[in-house]
């Protein structure tokens, strides 16, 4: 066999067994949960949440929705105890829904938000997450924790899971 020949059926063999340019479709990663329908499932279950709003760009007090490295979908009510004077949709005002692309992403929020509340940048706030880890419910600390533990069941009851973060 000459060299050609040899080189061709190695070649071919390689990109056979490397499978170039044929890959495997990816399984579809679980969609992202929408924070307005997580809200209003929250609502359903009687909380006395007020002032149910789906988060936008335009309305994001943050000013970072759909930006890189943060949440993807947000959603905002208010709630009895919270500040009806404080910004539209800030967790001092009730109850923030986040959903972040990641459970990582989430994990360094909480972090970082808990890092701004040992500093005192930040009042007090309650968190949890339900079994999909890629959402974050932010809870005005004005809700005693005796009242807190009803929001804590409802989002552990979203999807059957642990929430406090």
């Amino acid at each position: 066999m000459s060299r050609v020949p040899l080189l061709a059926v190695l070649l071919a063999a390689t990109l056979a067994v490397a499978g170039c340019g044929h890959r495997a479709a990816a399984e579809p990663a679980d969609p992202l949960p929408d924070a307005r329908v997580v809200l209003d499932a929250m609502a359903a279950s009687g909380l006395p949440l007020t002032h149910l709003a789906t988060t936008t760009a335009d309305t994001d007090p943050n000013a970072v929705l759909g930006t890189a490295g943060a949440y993807v979908s947000r959603a905002a009510a208010d709630v009895p105890q919270g500040d009806p004077n404080a910004v539209a949709q800030c967790v001092q005002r009730g109850l923030v829904i986040e959903v972040w692309a990641t459970d990582h992403e989430v994990t360094d929020r909480v972090a970082s938000l808990d890092m701004a509340l040992m500093l005192g940048e930040l009042p007090v706030e309650h968190h949890f997450r339900p079994d999909d880890k890629r959402i974050l419910v932010r809870l005005t600390g004005k809700v005693p924790d005796s009242e807190a533990e009803r929001y804590d069941e409802v989002v552990a009851n979203l999807d059957g899971g642990p929430s406090r973060a």
